[in-house]
């Protein structure tokens, strides 16, 4: 069973938009397979920035990480991996995310990296219980072709 792991970190320092994009983007780590979206790959803090500028938002949390993380016994290729990556993204369309599929471990992994800040009308995201049954439920499904099923837990 897959698991969607949100870390509860503050990442209130000023670093931390940039410490955790140097880690879903670490190249070792994602070889090749990093997608973006409403941002560049390459350019998305000065972008994450502008938008929190225009919406005169100086947000604590700088950024929200999560993981999605396979289990060993749930076959999903790397590639498929990279496509429910931006289908995940999808589903939260009015932000700012960075994800990378991740090889490092014995678990194929995608981080996720999204500014809570919505790039339409400047309103906050956090994981409140409906909008996390309301993210599982759509990862369920798309999850449901592979035949994998999900969960999710928090993590320090």
């Amino acid at each position: 069973m897959a698991k969607l792991i949100i870390f509860k970190n503050d990442y209130d320092t000023p670093s931390a938009l940039k410490n955790v994009f140097d880690y879903v983007g670490n190249g070792s780590k994602a070889c090749g397979y990093t997608g973006a979206q409403n941002m560049s790959v390459n350019n998305g803090i000065d972008q994450i920035n502008a938008v929190n500028r225009y919406f005169y938002n100086n947000t604590k949390k700088k950024v929200i990480h999560f993981v999605i993380a396979f289990a060993q016994e749930d076959y999903i290729s790397t590639e498929d991996a990279f496509d429910t990556g931006y289908e995940v993204c999808s589903v939260l369309s009015d932000y700012q995310i960075l994800f990378s599929v991740h090889q490092d471990t014995n678990n194929l992994h995608i981080h996720f990296a999204l500014n809570p800040i919505s790039l339409v009308d400047g309103h906050k995201f956090c994981f409140t219980n409906t909008n996390l049954f309301s993210l599982l439920g759509e990862l369920r499904e798309i999850f449901k072709v592979y035949g994998i099923k999900i969960n999710y837990s928090f993590a320090d």
